[in-house]
């Protein structure tokens, strides 16, 4: 059994994608406490802590000035999905997806150093991978495609894709009418939207390696989720019900074999299955019913609930919302983790609060990703890290009273040179209204802090969170001598549903969200960490927008700022982008869930009040650099609003300038283009932010010897020569 991601469990639900927009997602009943797993509120941080972590930080070693081509090895760039193996049900077998040069290869492993390639293939992997029953072969999953891969003859088969006819079937569907809901050690269960007699069934089959299907279950409504039995027989339902798309759970009866309601949580709630107890029946849902924040709910067959924690502590507390879970094989309760400075985990059983600290011990800084096999013998343990890229595998032998017997670490990958970089330390700061506000900042050791430049990373969303993972721009950066800090301003998710609501839609000139960033500089300064004359802000998406309006709001502030594939006029780009984006079935409308986060994009008052405050309108405000990138083949923000936000500026004797990227999205899809975008960062920041010591630079035969990066450079100055090209210089403006 795997530990449980929330983000995955809500991947349909929560993970939206206007600029990272997510999802709230509540849960509404009555309920009494199960057991008691209360985690400490997280309390804002005192001034002897960080005169202590100040202090503590000054006096390490500097690292020393790592070459700039470390930072661009196409390593750096790789797919956080890359480094997540998948344990066999036996726990005998990992199976993995790596990068090799262009190619992709999923790679079969004991985890001794030696693999087996099963696959090489030029896109992407699919998000989705299970093994089958039998263990003799692979699914692979997207909402547009299924295969299956059969381990013995290394031989991939498409089952289904658009375009095909419904395996077992003559029958040809519309190419949007079928999609896959999700995968099953059983198959993959395919949803076809059926039309017939002028009405339109959602129909469920599942496919198995044989290229069988069979009906699993047919109603009019589409369904979120469809668990299956062990004799794989649908056992629950998850559905949208009524104009607000409230959930609806509904369960098999044993003996009538019917579905009968379970329960509903009435929208916005939140309410998603994770997990069946075996013995007694019971389900185990992630829920926020009448509560601030994520907890684990367990629900029995009469839909009665019973919490995981006796109670919450007060709503102005940080205190994080549950992020991953651990079950058994029967689908007991064994562990659960919520997100500080790292991943924290809390046994529920004894043997499992024993465990978990030796476990922990491993590699005390990394955050524990867990798998469960072998009938609760064999622990795949996961550490990554915020200050290296590389992660760590350990194979666990466990004992059946749950102690720990062996511990074997794997290695998955050829191992590859990694040079110290910086972890992320978790801070809270009172903002200007007394909130507490969440963070992590970079420290460069061995610097005069107060003297250092420092550089705020607002994430995008804004419905999204900042978390301490491996960032090569925040280690490129703090190697270079800068402080980093990334703010988890309010709307950021993690840490309740009133965190995420507390900015009330205001997202104008002034906007809570911005002000939490400022307020989190001014607090780091006061107490001796960054340089008030030299601070800089760089932002993508929603953080690119409070880049520009930290610009026009504050002029004299920073030294330049930075905004990735930013609006520059929200209140139009929501009008243009929500009505046009297609909901799944399995999607709450965006519009609701806009709605239900204060932020009301339909109100015209709401609209005007934007637009005036919008930074197209305030450019004349803007006086340090400003530097801009888009991507022309962005669905999100028009590229032509960029173009015509630089030529205003231009008009008003403005200092900006405008890269346009012809093959990125929203995102950079490719290796260059995210090359390009890193070495377009690196470049504005090291132009106007300078150190009050000097870096130490790493022996030029060290590093060659270490990394080979002295091949490297002329790959450096090619990038600067391909971003010069990507640059819109406009003519000079008519006086």
């Amino acid at each position: 059994m795997h530990s449980t991601p929330i983000s995955r469990a809500l991947l349909v639900m929560w993970r939206r994608g206007l600029w990272c927009w997510s999802a709230a997602l509540l849960f509404s009943a009555s309920a009494t406490a199960f057991a008691e797993a209360k985690p400490t509120p997280l309390s804002q941080t005192s001034a002897a802590d960080l005169a202590l972590l100040i202090q503590q930080t000054e006096q390490q070693q500097a690292l020393p000035l790592y070459p700039l081509a470390y930072f661009f090895q196409p390593e750096q760039f790789s797919d956080p999905r890359l480094t997540k193996p998948l344990l066999s049900p036996d726990g005998q077998w990992l199976l993995y997806w790596r990068q090799q040069g262009f190619s992709y290869w999923l790679c079969r492993s004991r985890g001794d150093g030696e693999e087996q390639v099963l696959l090489k293939q030029r896109q992407p992997p699919p998000p989705s991978m299970a093994f089958s029953n039998d263990q003799q072969g692979v699914w692979l999953g997207a909402a547009d495609l299924l295969q299956y891969l059969d381990l013995n003859r290394k031989q991939l088969r498409t089952i289904w894709q658009p375009g095909f006819a419904l395996p077992g079937s003559k029958q040809l569907p519309g190419k949007s009418a079928v999609s896959l809901l999700q995968l099953s050690s059983h198959g993959g269960i395919l949803q076809w939207q059926h039309a017939a007699r002028g009405q339109v069934d959602h129909q469920y089959w599942l496919v198995n390696a044989q290229s069988t299907a069979r009906l699993l279950h047919q109603q009019t409504q589409p369904l979120q989720q469809l668990w299956l039995s062990s004799e794989a027989k649908p056992d629950l339902l998850l559905q949208f019900s009524g104009q607000r798309f409230d959930t609806e759970i509904l369960v098999r009866q044993q003996t009538t074999q019917q579905f009968q309601p379970l329960l509903l949580c009435p929208a916005p709630a939140r309410c998603v299955p994770l997990a069946r107890q075996h013995h007694t029946g019971h389900w185990w849902l992630l829920s926020d019913l009448q509560r601030d924040r994520l907890s684990l709910l367990q629900l029995n067959t009469g839909g009665s609930p019973v919490w995981l924690d006796a109670s919450e502590t007060g709503a102005a507390a940080r205190q994080p919302d549950l992020s991953n879970v651990l079950f058994s094989a029967s689908g007991d309760l064994l562990a659960s983790a919520r997100l500080t400075d790292q991943l924290r985990w809390f046994g529920h059983t004894t043997a499992w609060q024993q465990l978990l600290p030796k476990v922990q011990a491993l590699a005390p800084s990394g955050s524990m990703q867990l798998q469960l096999a072998a009938q609760n013998r064999v622990l795949l343990v996961s550490f990554s890290f915020s200050d290296r890229q590389q992660p760590q595998h350990w194979r666990l032998q466990i004992s059946p009273q749950g102690q720990l017997q062996q511990a074997q670490p794997l290695q998955l990958t050829p191992p590859r040179q990694e040079w110290p970089g910086v972890a992320a330390r978790l801070l809270l700061w009172p903002a200007n209204d007394g909130e507490t506000i969440p963070g992590y900042v970079y420290l460069p050791p061995g610097r005069p802090l107060a003297q250092s430049p420092i550089i705020a990373l607002p994430h995008g969303g804004p419905f999204e969170q900042s978390k301490p993972e491996y960032n090569a721009l925040v280690q490129l950066l703090v190697n270079r001598g800068f402080i980093v800090l990334q703010p988890n301003y309010r709307s950021s998710t993690g840490f309740g549903r009133r965190f995420i609501t507390l900015a009330r839609g205001d997202f104008g000139q002034h906007n809570p969200a911005l002000q939490d960033v400022l307020s989190g500089l001014d607090w780091l300064i006061k107490h001796g960490i960054g340089d008030a004359q030299q601070q800089a802000i760089i932002g993508h998406s929603f953080g690119g927008y409070l880049a520009l309006q930290g610009l026009s709001t504050e002029p004299q502030r920073f030294r330049f700022g930075l905004a990735l594939a930013a609006p520059v006029d929200l209140a139009t780009t929501l009008q243009r982008y929500v009505p046009q984006l297609g909901a799944t079935p399995q999607q709450r409308p965006l519009d609701l869930e806009l709605n239900d986060f204060g932020v009301r994009w339909q109100d015209p008052a709401w609209q005007q009040q934007l637009r005036r405050e919008a930074p197209l309108v305030q450019a004349a405000q803007i006086q340090r650099p400003l530097y801009l990138w888009a991507g022309r083949l962005d669905d999100r923000i028009d590229a032509g609003t960029l173009l015509q936000y630089q030529q205003l500026l231009q008009q008003l004797q403005k200092p900006a300038r405008l890269w346009l990227d012809p093959n990125a999205g929203h995102q950079p899809h490719t290796l260059l283009s995210r090359q390009l975008q890193l070495y377009l960062t690196a470049s504005i920041s090291l132009a106007h932010l300078k150190t009050a010591a000097p870096l130490l630079p790493m022996p030029p035969a060290q590093a060659t010897k270490q990394t080979g990066l002295s091949l490297q450079q002329a790959s450096l100055e090619e990038l600067d020569q391909q971003l010069q090209a990507l640059e819109i210089v406009l003519p000079p403006a008519a006086n």
